[in-house]
């Protein structure tokens, strides 16, 4: 008798480490599930980024842009005031206001071209951040929109 209860102990124990296996074999088949999707969904984003970061770059190159337009302009500056001085200044005063023309212009004008290089920078950086968002709901109209259809097929 003590060696059948010790049996039927065992086998329920058995059992119960059987069922806790499939129960345990069940939830990480089902993470494995999610953690595939994720992995799809976050490769998705990623492809989408990467399209959107590169339309991005084609549109603001003006950095480069506005660099180009301060050279040539204070090199026409520069120009203006060395070659081009044509008329004679009778007046000391005149001579040393007419002189600090070129670097006060020089001057204001690097202001403005930082000015509008900080700018930029915060619109390229605000820009990114909705590219980010709008790929991640992009994929998740995606997933959603399958998810949708699975259910109306199913």
């Amino acid at each position: 008798m003590v060696s059948l209860l010790n049996f039927s102990q065992t086998v329920e124990y058995l059992k119960a480490d059987l069922d806790n296996a499939v129960k345990d074999k069940n939830e990480q088949h089902t993470q494995v599930i999610q953690l595939r999707q994720e992995n799809m969904n976050l490769k998705s984003q990623l492809d989408v980024y990467t399209k959107k970061k590169k339309n991005a770059k084609k549109t603001l190159q003006t950095p480069s842009k506005v660099q180009t337009v301060t050279k040539a302009f204070l090199t026409k500056i520069d120009n203006f005031f060395t070659n081009s001085v044509m008329f004679h200044l009778t007046c000391q005063k005149q001579e040393k206001q007419m002189n600090m023309i070129p670097s006060n212009s020089s001057r204001v004008f690097r202001q403005v071209e930082d000015k509008f290089q900080s700018y930029l920078d915060n619109v390229g950086a605000k820009v990114s951040n909705i590219q980010k968002q709008s790929s991640w709901l992009d994929v998740q109209n995606i997933r959603l929109t399958s998810e949708l259809d699975k259910c109306k097929t199913g």
